[in-house]
């Protein structure tokens, strides 16, 4: 292509292999600008339940590194989604998209669906909704829909620990089934568990 004389950089004929690009040059192949190729993977995974979220733990029968794509390095997982949790985690190697994700200055929505061992009241629906003491503080106020007679949606842009199972045994339950359905824009979808596909930022934030 070089030979051919189709490659030009900031508007010039490049016949000179060994020509250095640098940042902020414009390249283009037949006069179509050439967008840089960016080191930055982002996996988003169905995480099945009784999947450990760590690299690495001698105790975990399994661990999401089972999951990771062949040849995709330097994943580590953005956020928690504890060993009984299932559905959307992000892995990535951004550092600086993990900081967004996580940060609670950010505050970026995740929902969740939570099955639960009895139906919870209107009550006890609109106590979560509007937040409970827990050991780091009072929860902010959440989006709590009932979906069924033992089940409910809630958005959260807090990350505590165990949060959600938490808040649900302030009202005297237990959660039976956690999932997450939601980070900021990016759903879940089709995502079969065990599954992952390959995202962008601007899917997510």
């Amino acid at each position: 292509m070089v030979t051919a004389k189709r490659v030009t950089v900031n508007g010039q004929t490049i016949s000179d292999f060994s020509f250095q690009v640098l940042d902020g040059d414009v390249v283009t192949l037949d006069g179509v600008p050439v967008e840089a190729i960016s080191d930055t993977v982002i996996i988003a995974l169905n995480k099945p339940r009784g999947v450990t979220t760590t690299l690495s733990d001698p105790f975990a029968k399994r661990t999401i590194t089972q999951y990771i794509p062949a040849g995709a390095k330097g994943l580590v997982p953005v956020g928690r989604l504890d060993k009984d949790s299932e559905g959307l985690l992000l892995m990535t190697n951004d550092g600086e998209l993990v900081n967004k994700l996580t940060h609670p200055s950010f505050e970026h929505e995740k929902e969740y669906i939570v099955t639960t061992n009895r139906s919870l009241s209107n009550t006890e629906l609109e106590k979560l909704a509007k937040g409970v003491r827990l050991a780091e503080g009072f929860t902010g106020g959440s989006d709590v829909t009932r979906l069924s007679r033992n089940s409910f949606s809630i958005i959260l842009t807090q990350g505590w620990k165990r949060q959600i199972r938490r808040m649900v045994e302030t009202v005297g339950a237990e959660v039976t089934k956690l999932q997450r359905v939601r980070i900021g824009k990016l759903s879940i979808d089709n995502l079969a568990p065990g599954r992952t596909k390959v995202v962008q930022e601007n899917d997510i934030i």
